[in-house]
């Protein structure tokens, strides 16, 4: 189970994640240029880097808000948009800790308890081949073992959550703990998942700070 915070950047995680290349500070500012290189990149030139949000709505829209080239040997740098475009793009977030506490125990600080958000997703896109793109340890969610995906959030204020939470769901235990602390504008968060199929228990942890060994860039 994933705490409240960044609900977006959970729901996306999984889908798409890059992150600054040697960055160890989290908090990105408004417009940040974000410089990597894909791991293995072996589908030459005419593919695009695009970066887009979704919004929570019915049906959810995603948008393009990005997009810069990939070379043949899959480096790239792209820069984000800031306030002007985001704005409109957010998602306005309400974190009710008595709910949260509701099914689950534990202790978790949350401040403030209403802000806005986004996710970033990156896919590469040549005509209609579409890859995603993911800055991960290559660990697959679906097997025993530790997962590590990055990814971005845009938030409209500073914002931070900081606990654990204790939760049986479906039959199997679930602990998600957090130390996040968001910056207005963009953030990097990191999220590290343990499945233990054997013991059915399923441990995360999400977290702003440096890159953890291994993170690679990846598409498929």
């Amino acid at each position: 189970m994933r705490l409240s915070v960044s609900l977006l950047f959970c729901s996306a995680l999984f889908t798409l994640a890059v992150s600054a290349c040697g960055s160890s500070d989290s908090a990105l500012g408004d417009q940040p240029t974000l410089t990597g290189q894909l791991d293995g990149w072996n589908r030459g030139t005419g593919f695009t880097l695009q970066a887009s949000v979704l919004k929570a709505s019915s049906p959810p829209l995603s948008t393009v808000i990005a997009s810069a080239p990939i070379d043949a040997a899959g480096n790239f740098s792209i820069t984000l948009p800031g306030s002007a475009t985001l704005t409109p793009l957010l998602t306005a977030q309400h974190v009710d800790q008595t709910q949260m506490l509701a099914s689950c125990s534990g202790n978790v600080q949350v401040t403030p308890s209403d802000f806005a958000a986004a996710a970033a997703f990156f896919t590469a896109v040549n005509g209609t081949s579409t890859l995603s793109v993911t800055l991960s340890n290559g660990v697959s969610g679906n097997t025993s073992g530790l997962q590590i995906i990055a990814g971005y959030t845009y938030v409209d204020r500073d914002f931070s959550e900081v606990g654990t939470l204790t939760c049986n769901a479906s039959g199997a235990m679930q602990q998600s703990t957090a130390d996040v602390h968001l910056k207005t504008g963009w953030n990097r968060e990191v999220l590290s998942l343990m499945l233990d199929t054997a013991a059915g228990m399923i441990t995360s942890s999400t977290s702003t700070g440096p890159l953890p060994d291994g993170v690679k860039w990846m598409f498929k």
